[in-house]
C-alpha cells in the first residue's frame, strides 16, 4: 500500500507576481490569489466572493454563475449545474445516469460522451459536458485576473480525493484551453490543510488532522498525518447522496408544508413553485447562518398567492437531526476503516458551503471533545485559499518547480493496524491495558513509545502484539472484538509487580515491528522482531 504524500512548503518568500487558486465545485466555485506572501479570495462582478457552478443558454448569449442561476425558474431546461459530479465519466456510468435522471436540462449522448441539448439563439444545439466546464471555467479565469491581472494564467486546481486520473488529466485539458496554465491538481483535503499553514505551528510537528467538508452535493470526510512538513493522506471516504442541498431540501419540504396549512393547496406537483420555493428556502437557511430567525417571503408562489413564514434556527435544527446522524456515520465510518479512534485526532478542519451551517460545525466539535476545531477562514473559501497558497510556493520556486509526479511520491505505510494487550497473568482472557499503536495506513518507518504496568498478580510482566481486523468498529478502545491475529506474546519475569515498563516501537524500513520493552529500575530489557504487513 502507498499512501499520496503533498509537498508543504512555506509561503514565505513568494515572488511578487501572482499564483490563482481554483475550487470547482459541483454547486459553487471559489478563486483566490497569492502574490507578495499574502493570500485572498477574489470577488466576482457582483461583488461575491462564491461563484455558483451554473451555466445557462438563451436566446441571446450564455450566462454564468449567478447571472445563470437567478433565471433557473423561467429558463431551467436550458440551465446546466452539477457538471463536476460526471466529469471524465463514461456515459453508461451509474453517477451519469442518476445525474441525468435529476438534470434541469436534456442530456444526451454524444459518441458516448455526456452532452447537453438545450436551445441556444433560437436553435437546437447540443454541449458536450468538457465544453461546458470549459465555458464555466473561463469564468473563473476572468474573476481571477479581475484582481491579479490580464497576464496571470499560473493556477492550481483543486480535486476531489477519489479523481481518477483520467479524470484529472481531462480537467488539465480543459482548465488549459480556457486559458489556465496549470501548475498543478492537488487534492481537496490537502488544499484545507495548507489554507490554514499547519506545518508552520511550532507545537505540531506530527499529528492526526480530520478535513470534513460539506459541498452542495457530497460530505467527504479524510484524515491527513502531518509530520516534518509533509501531508500524508491516511484515509477518507466520500456519501454522494449527502450535501447542504439535503439540508435545503428539509427546509423547502418544511415551507411546503407551512403554506399547505395556510393557503390549503399542495404544489408538490407544480415545478415552477417548487422552483420558487427552493430558491425562497436556500436564502432562509443562508440567513439562519448568521442570525437565530429567517423570514421567508415568495411572491406570487402559487396562482397568485404570496407566501410569507418564519423560521428560527432551533426549528431549522431539528428537522436536520436525520442529516446530522448520516454525517456523524460517515464520520465515523472512515475513522474505522483507519482504524482510528476520536482520541487520535489532534485538529479538525470543516469546510465546504454546506459547513456554513452552525449545526454542522456544532456537530463535528462535539464529536471531537479533545480536539482543536479549525474554522476562522469562511468554508466555502478555505480549498481555494489552499490552493492559492500551493500556487505562490510554486511559483516563489521558478526553475526550481519541482516536477509533479516527484510532488506526488509514493510512501510505503501499514497495511493493518498495531495494537497491544497488557495482560495480568499467563491466562490469556484477562487484560489490564489495551492501546493502539499504529494505526492502518501509517507510514513506514514509524516510531511509538509507551508506558505500562507490569502484573500486580504476579512477578512478571506479559504483552500480546496484535493486527487488527479490517472490519468497522465502532470503539476501538474497548479491545475486545478488534482481534484478528497475535502477533507475539512477550513475557518478562522476574521484576517487582506494578513495575513500570517503558516500551518502544519501531516499524522498519524492511517491515519489521521492533518491540523493546524495559523495566525503568532496573533497566532490564527484552527485544524481539515481528514481521508486518
Amino acid at each position: 500500500m502507498v499512501s499520496v504524500m503533498a509537498n508543504s512548503a512555506t509561503s514565505n518568500g513568494m515572488a511578487p507576481d501572482a499564483g490563482l487558486g481554483v475550487h470547482f465545485g459541483s454547486s459553487a466555485a471559489c478563486v483566490a490569489f497569492t502574490t507578495d506572501g499574502r493570500t485572498d479570495v477574489i470577488a466576482n462582478d457582483l461583488g461575491d466572493r462564491v461563484t455558483p457552478s451554473y451555466v445557462a443558454f438563451t436566446e441571446h448569449d450564455i450566462p454564468v454563475g449567478m447571472a445563470a442561476k437567478q433565471q433557473v425558474i423561467r429558463n431551467s431546461k436550458n440551465t446546466i449545474v452539477h457538471t463536476k459530479q460526471v466529469l471524465g465519466r463514461p456515459f453508461d456510468h451509474e453517477v451519469t445516469k442518476e445525474f441525468a435522471a435529476n438534470s434541469l436540462a436534456s442530456v444526451v449522448n454524444k459518441n458516448g460522451e455526456t452532452a447537453f441539448e438545450v436551445d441556444f439563439k433560437n436553435k437546437r444545439t447540443i454541449f458536450t459536458l468538457p465544453e461546458t466546464v470549459e465555458i464555466f471555467l473561463k469564468k473563473l479565469l476572468e474573476i481571477g485576473q479581475s484582481k491579479a491581472g490580464k497576464d496571470c494564467h499560473d493556477a492550481v486546481l483543486a480535486v476531489p480525493l477519489n479523481f481518477t486520473e483520467d479524470q484529472k488529466n481531462l480537467l488539465r485539458q480543459i482548465a488549459t484551453k480556457a486559458g489556465f496554465n496549470v501548475l498543478r491538481l492537488i487534492h481537496e483535503p490537502t488544499a484545507a490543510v495548507l489554507a490554514y499553514d499547519m506545518q508552520m505551528e511550532e507545537d505540531q510537528s506530527s499529528g492526526l488532522v480530520l478535513v470534513f467538508r460539506l459541498g452542495g452535493v457530497s460530505c467527504d470526510v479524510t484524515v491527513i498525518r502531518v509530520a516534518d512538513g509533509l501531508y500524508s493522506i491516511v484515509t477518507g471516504g466520500s456519501d454522494y447522496k449527502l450535501g447542504g442541498d439535503n439540508f435545503t431540501e428539509v427546509l423547502l419540504k418544511h415551507l411546503q408544508g407551512e403554506f399547505k396549512r395556510q393557503c390549503r393547496h399542495d404544489i408538490s406537483d407544480n415545478k415552477r413553485s417548487l422552483a420558487k420555493l427552493r430558491r425562497g428556502a436556500e436564502m432562509c437557511k443562508h440567513t439562519l447562518s448568521t442570525v437565530s430567525n429567517s423570514h421567508c417571503s415568495v411572491d406570487s408562489l402559487y396562482e397568485g398567492m404570496d407566501f410569507s413564514t418564519n423560521v428560527s434556527r432551533a426549528r431549522f435544527e431539528s428537522l436536520c437531526n436525520s442529516l446530522k446522524t448520516r454525517c456523524l456515520q460517515k464520520i465515523d465510518e472512515v475513522l474505522s476503516e483507519g482504524g482510528i479512534s476520536k482520541s487520535d485526532i489532534e485538529k479538525v478542519i470543516v469546510c465546504g458551503g454546506g459547513a456554513k451551517t452552525p449545526l454542522v460545525q456544532k456537530m463535528v466539535s462535539d464529536a471531537f471533545p479533545h480536539a482543536k476545531l479549525i474554522n476562522s477562514i469562511p468554508p466555502d473559501e478555505v480549498i481555494a485559499m489552499g490552493a492559492a497558497k500551493e500556487a505562490g510556493i510554486l511559483k516563489s520556486m521558478k526553475t526550481k518547480l519541482i516536477p509533479e509526479k516527484d510532488h506526488q511520491c509514493q510512501l510505503e505505510i501499514l497495511s493493518q493496524a498495531i495494537a497491544v494487550k497488557v495482560r495480568e497473568n499467563r491466562e490469556k482472557n484477562s487484560y489490564k491495558d489495551f492501546q493502539t499503536v499504529f494505526t492502518k495506513s501509517t507510514p513506514i518507518p514509524s516510531h511509538q513509545k509507551f508506558v505500562f504496568s507490569a502484573s500486580s498478580e504476579e512477578s512478571a510482566f506479559f504483552l500480546d502484539v496484535l493486527e487488527l481486523e479490517d472490519k468497522p468498529e465502532e470503539d476501538l478502545t474497548n479491545g475486545q472484538e478488534n482481534l484478528d491475529k497475535v502477533l507475539a506474546s512477550v513475557v518478562m519475569k522476574n521484576i517487582a509487580q506494578e513495575a513500570a515498563v517503558s516500551t518502544s516501537f519501531y516499524l522498519t524500513k524492511e517491515r519489521f515491528l521492533e518491540v523493546i520493552c524495559q523495566e525503568e529500575s532496573t533497566n532490564k530489557r527484552l527485544t524481539l522482531q515481528i514481521p508486518v504487513r
